[in-house]
């Protein structure tokens, strides 16, 4: 009998966000294969660091021409100081509610995977944010709007990341295994 997960495998980083986005349930089976463990963090991660490029983008010209200046030290605060209110609730997000998903998953628990369904969670959120800063260079502040449909829609996703947890096995143990 084929699993439940079998054949799910999305290659590319382009594949992977896309699906997150637009099927987030297969998104999170694939990830939950032995091939697709670990890319949805680092997936995460790199889109991050792109808003934060993209949004701050005169930040990091200014912190540019102060490394170009010799300032290092000033430069790498300036854009750590300014990237960090980009990063800092969707980090919190994404290790509260990993530890979440971990104490609800109960015996079916593991604890990487879990943190991986949470970061395709955690996707949505981030794109909208980035949507929405981009839609304000253009003029228009639709912020609070934003930020309800990313956290509702991150919010749903973690519901679907709970059920992605039910559908594996329990472990079992050596004794039973023998």
């Amino acid at each position: 009998m084929v699993g439940v997960n079998a054949g799910l495998v999305l290659d590319s980083w382009i594949d992977r966000m896309g699906a997150a986005l637009i099927a987030p349930a297969r998104a999170m089976a694939a990830s939950d294969t032995p091939a697709g463990q670990g890319r949805s963090s680092s997936d995460v991660a790199i889109l991050l660091l792109l808003a934060v490029l993209a949004v701050e983008t005169r930040l990091v010209a200014i912190s540019g021409w102060m490394l170009v200046d010799g300032d290092w030290g000033g430069a790498i605060t300036v854009f750590l100081v300014d990237a960090r209110q980009h990063l800092t609730m969707p980090i919190l997000l994404l290790l509260g509610a990993s530890v979440f998903l971990t104490i609800v998953a109960g015996r079916r628990r593991r604890v990487s995977d879990d943190f991986d369904l949470v970061s395709i969670a955690l996707i949505p959120l981030v794109f909208v944010e980035l949507l929405n800063s981009t839609v304000f260079l253009l003029g228009a502040d639709i912020h609070t709007l934003a930020a309800y449909v990313g956290y509702a829609w991150a919010l749903l996703l973690l519901g679907f990341a709970f059920l992605q947890t039910r559908k594996r096995e329990y472990p079992r143990k050596e004794a039973e295994q023998k």
